[in-house]
């Protein structure tokens, strides 16, 4: 296959990304003792690998997927006398030979409603080799899945586009030049999952009919899926900059007054193509 972009601007985005980032050190802090084994997935820019070894880590397992990138990381070590520290371990976090067993697992490959991102995926895998257990401590510790029913004229330059769409928190800042999505919300908010990191393999399937309420007549026409993640019981993230923009994907349009009932499918790390959503039933 012949790679034809490489993706080194999301990771840049979100080291920019200040609540994001440093929300993560916080829980970092509060986690890693010292003396502890790290293992870090999804490293990117190699930020919390370093804030691992800040807070007292003997070891650190950065394990980055991109080649650019883990090149570039290893440089950023060199570059901040880490080198002893901090071991980069470049390929597949489902393939690459790691560490028997680690103290905490740092993995912040998350992608709202743990959709397109081997969150899920990466985590039973690790507990599937015994490189982390239940005594294990990981962040983030869980993740929270909401979906909302949502009406959008979806109309871009004078046509209608119903490709997914990713509502980052910066597109509503009308001075940076970005396109304003006129999207409502019509029905109250769901929570589907809660997906608890701590206590072993997690199921990645999710089959579930969902009930939505309506205060008035509604048009709708999308789906509005949010998340909310636990870094710590106490360190939690909505939507930020460069992690966890709310989706909005399109739905069969319908025009209800009190009820919808949808069936949603779908695989955690299985990507958007994984989504199936149904109309059961409104009125």
């Amino acid at each position: 296959m012949v790679e034809i972009w490489s993706n080194t601007d999301f990771p840049y985005m979100c080291l920019k990304d200040k609540i994001r980032t440093s929300t993560f050190r916080k829980a970092i802090n509060k986690i890693v003792k010292h003396g502890d084994t790290v293992l870090d997935v999804g490293a990117g820019s190699g930020i919390l690998s370093f804030f691992a070894a800040e807070a007292g880590a003997k070891l650190v397992y950065s394990v980055e997927i991109d080649h650019l990138l883990a090149e570039s990381l290893r440089k950023s070590i060199e570059a901040n006398n880490l080198t002893k520290v901090i071991k980069v371990i470049e390929g597949d976090i489902l393939k690459v030979p790691l560490p028997k067993k680690v103290d905490v697992l740092i993995a912040e490959i998350i992608e709202t409603g743990l959709l397109d991102e081997l969150q899920l995926p990466a985590i039973n895998s690790l507990y599937q080799k015994g490189v982390i257990d239940n005594h294990s401590r990981l962040i983030p510790q869980k993740y929270r899945t909401f979906l909302q029913l949502v009406y959008s004229n979806n109309k871009y330059y004078g046509y209608k586009i119903l490709a997914p769409k990713h509502e980052w928190p910066f597109y509503s800042n009308d001075r940076a030049g970005w396109y304003k999505s006129a999207i409502k919300l019509v029905s109250n908010l769901v929570e589907i999952v809660t997906s608890e990191f701590n206590n072993g393999i997690v199921q990645e399937s999710i089959d579930k009919d969902v009930i939505f309420t309506l205060s008035k007549n509604s048009k709708i026409n999308g789906l509005k899926i949010s998340g909310q993640i636990f870094l710590t019981e106490s360190l939690k993230l909505n939507s930020t900059n460069a992690l966890n923009g709310d989706k909005i994907i399109a739905i069969q349009p319908i025009i209800a007054k009190s009820k919808v009932k949808l069936n949603i499918k779908y695989r955690m790390g299985g990507g958007l193509n994984s989504l199936k959503i149904k109309l059961l039933d409104f009125s």
